[in-house]
């Protein structure tokens, strides 16, 4: 089976959320809870990172934020029929540039899980399964449903410190070959943290996801 890459228009997407995620990592009012459970030490140096330093890090080529792709039982309850609210523990608190980077997120993974759930995959390390039932919502419920509970957005991997001395050390390297080697270790860890593909246990579908069309693969971009 032949799979499309991203596009240009996709990596640049994916790169200005990388960006924004850090610069938000960074706020007062949104950075505690976005490395809420974080290990000190790494909420520290993602906090302090350099403008050079966080430039190059947002140029990996995943998410470096999760919705919690890898949760079923998370999606399942979010998803289920007549789910409220009380379902959720927490809230999103009040900071506007929280909600409006979680819609973000939302509206981003959605439209990739639509036009190529292959590369919606790799940017996430989600199942198969996961990007079908997300691509089947209708966007709005997915915003309305996520924006309900703070939690729903993390840091990607956060448990993992092997991931993150690579990405913080290799990974913003003065070097463009060493910043690609730890990109693409990257990758693959998170393409193998994956959990197995379990079909999601959802709310019926409303819509019908299109089939993905050929896109070319752009050239790697080094900086």
């Amino acid at each position: 089976m032949h799979f499309h890459g991203p596009e240009r228009v996709d990596l640049d997407d994916l790169h200005e959320i990388n960006q924004t995620f850090l610069n938000l990592l960074r706020s007062p009012a949104v950075g505690p809870t976005l490395l809420s459970g974080v290990p000190e030490a790494l909420a520290a140096r993602l906090r302090n990172l350099h403008d050079t330093e966080r430039r190059r890090l947002a140029r990996s080529p995943f998410l470096l934020c999760s919705c919690r792709e890898d949760d079923v039982e998370f999606w399942q309850a979010m998803l289920q029929p007549g789910a409220s609210a009380d379902l959720f523990a927490g809230d999103t608190g009040t900071s506007p540039d929280f909600l409006r980077f979680l819609s973000g997120i939302i509206a981003f993974t959605w439209q990739l899980s639509r036009k190529n759930p292959f590369v919606a995959r790799l940017v996430t390390g989600a199942t198969t399964a996961w990007c079908e039932e997300i691509a089947a919502q209708p966007l709005l419920r997915l915003i309305d449903v996520a924006s309900r509970n703070r939690d729903t957005l993390r840091l990607r991997l956060a448990g993992n410190d092997d991931f993150w001395k690579q990405l913080l050390r290799n990974g913003i390297s003065e070097d463009a070959l060493v910043r690609r080697a730890a990109r693409v270790s990257g990758l693959q860890r998170i393409l193998l943290a994956t959990r197995t593909p379990t079909r999601l246990l959802l709310a019926a579908k409303t819509t019908n996801a299109p089939h993905s069309r050929s896109i070319h693969r752009p050239a790697d971009d080094t900086r």
